[in-house]
């Protein structure tokens, strides 16, 4: 399913995201962030998208701060990867083995310890 939204939401929406999203250190973080989003349940998921649409600024603010919550989670899944990705990198060069091409695989297995599975 998918779903399409127009520039006024999409605008409310970004504004509604931390700053700190944005920041050159967190580049690469937002894929983390909507893989964290899109795992909220459906009622919840609403409701914090209604609050960031909302004319209401005290609205506003509690969805920023439910988003500052999943920004931080994912910034911490983003650090798990990396080292992961580093720690398979020096265990690939102690033993001399490795192929570019596994680079998916590390993914699939990293998301699959965290009982995430990749779309097909």
């Amino acid at each position: 399913m998918q779903l399409r939204i127009g520039p006024e939401i999409v605008e409310k929406l970004r504004f509604a995201l931390p700053d700190e999203m944005y920041d050159d250190s967190n580049k690469g973080l937002i894929n983390w962030f909507h893989t964290l989003l899109y795992q909220i349940p459906a009622q919840e998921f609403l409701e914090i998208i209604g609050n960031a649409i909302s004319q209401d600024e005290s609205k506003v603010k509690r969805a920023t701060s439910k988003f500052k919550e999943i920004m931080r989670e994912a910034q911490q899944l983003k650090s798990d990867f990396e080292d992961y990705q580093e720690e398979e990198s020096s265990d690939l060069d102690n033993y001399g083995g490795g192929d570019d091409n596994d680079d998916d695989d590390g993914l699939d297995d990293f998301l699959g310890s965290l009982g995430i599975s990749r779309p097909k």
